[in-house]
């Protein structure tokens, strides 16, 4: 039998881009104090839900920028020894946090940061269109309202087509437009 852990001990949460903190909170203290969220957090009493609730979304709203980057720092522990380069993980819509695609369906049904109007069908495409759109928002945003501007367009042409026919102004003045 292998003696060698199967898992990392620690979730590790990455706060800035050279440097892997074991104790998220202590590094938050010494470094990022003088930070408006940071301070938030530390108003809190130390071991209260509130202040908990906060420090995740902190470090999920942190692991997600080093997703975007291309650093994956899942929020359930990744294989110690044997790192699987096949496991995908996607990010949650509703709280950022990054999970394997096998469990972001699962995830979402218990997903505190959002408890009404939490759908889990399609939940790996809404992830690849909210990823994509925080990673290049003006492209992308661009490209996905064109498929609703082309809808609209169908449904508006039938509506303004009732109008022109209907409407006696428009039709006695149609030649100076």
């Amino acid at each position: 039998m292998d003696n060698e852990r199967k898992f990392v001990n620690k979730n590790y949460s990455n706060v800035g881009i050279d440097t892997i903190s074991k104790n998220f909170m202590r590094h938050l203290k010494r470094w990022h104090s003088l930070e408006k969220e940071v301070m938030e957090i530390l108003t809190f009493l130390k071991n209260s839900k509130q202040r908990k609730e906060a420090l995740a979304v902190l470090r999920n709203e942190t692991n997600f920028d080093l997703y975007l980057r291309g650093e994956v720092c899942p929020n359930r522990r990744k294989p110690f020894n044997n790192p699987d380069t096949d496991i995908v993980y996607y990010p949650c819509v509703y709280c950022k946090g990054i999970f394997r695609k096998n469990y972001l369906r699962r995830h979402i049904k218990n997903c505190s940061a959002e408890k009404d109007n939490k759908s889990t069908q399609n939940c790996v495409a809404k992830s690849q269109t909210f990823t994509a759109c925080h990673m290049d928002p003006a492209n992308v945003v661009s490209k996905l309202s064109i498929k609703e501007t082309v809808r609209l367009f169908f449904l508006n042409f039938f509506f303004i087509q009732n109008i022109v026919i209907t409407d006696y102004l428009f039709f006695k003045y149609r030649f100076l437009i």
